[in-house]
């Protein structure tokens, strides 16, 4: 292989980085509006959370804001500041990965010094988005009834028709084929990295899912970073902690 089709090859694998880890993550798309629902820019938003440093933005003349590429996770705050208005924390925002959480911060008149706190509503469907993604986090895998698995997972999706039915550990250690909104082509993704085997077109192993903080299950229209239109199943590995 010749100096320069080396070269072309490194750069386009350096440049599927950033796409490989963004499938992995999640962003939060937000708004900050005073009590009338009129857009406030200038505010100050900042956001903090438990695997980030703080990271803050200005709202533009919308009064839109934006945090991409996030750690998925449960306990993200957000905090709007602007002189003249109240300051407005929005606590418990969730992120997931591969999706968007949309963030609405209404601001009350009156002294900065003042705050008004909210706890964040669960995510809604995002009409945006073609793709239909289902999320299992850490506990809904402990409390699985059967055999704990990903396939076990994937027979529980709507939509999904697995080959086999996996009770009691009956088929553990056998890999599942299924079929999803007519296609049997699947995507396996650790972290937002694939690891699909491509001689087989399937997953490159077994797993053990207490490996894992959660695990996401997409189908359908995947989103433009996926070379498949299938189902794409990404594994997010555990960041520590004490449960």
């Amino acid at each position: 292989m010749s100096k320069k089709a080396i070269i072309a090859l490194m750069v386009i694998f350096l440049a599927a980085l950033p796409l490989a880890a963004q499938k992995g993550r999640g962003n939060i798309f937000g708004i900050v509006v005073d009590t009338e629902g009129n857009p406030l820019p200038g505010v100050t938003v900042t956001l903090t959370g438990l695997t980030v440093a703080p990271m803050t933005m200005v709202s533009n003349e919308e009064g839109r804001f934006r945090f991409l590429n996030l750690e998925p996770g449960e306990h993200y705050e957000v905090k709007a500041e602007l002189q003249g208005f109240k300051t407005a924390v929005v606590r418990n925002v969730i992120v997931n990965a591969g999706l968007n959480t949309d963030v609405k911060i209404v601001m009350e008149v009156g002294r900065l010094e003042e705050e008004v706190t909210v706890l964040a509503s669960a995510p809604v469907v995002q009409p945006k988005k073609v793709t239909v993604t289902s999320t299992v986090d850490m506990a809904q895998i402990q409390q699985l009834p059967t055999a704990r698995d990903p396939w076990v997972i994937l027979q529980l999706q709507p939509g999904i028709q697995v080959d086999r039915e996996n009770v009691g550990g009956s088929e553990s250690g056998q890999q599942s084929s299924w079929v999803a909104r007519g296609t049997t082509t699947q995507e396996w993704n650790m972290d937002g990295v694939n690891v699909t085997d491509y001689s087989s077109g399937s997953s490159p192993g077994y797993w053990d899912v207490d490996m894992f903080e959660e695990i996401s299950i997409s189908t359908g229209l995947i989103d433009v970073e996926s070379r498949y239109v299938g189902t794409s199943i990404n594994l997010v590995t555990r960041r520590g902690g004490n449960r």
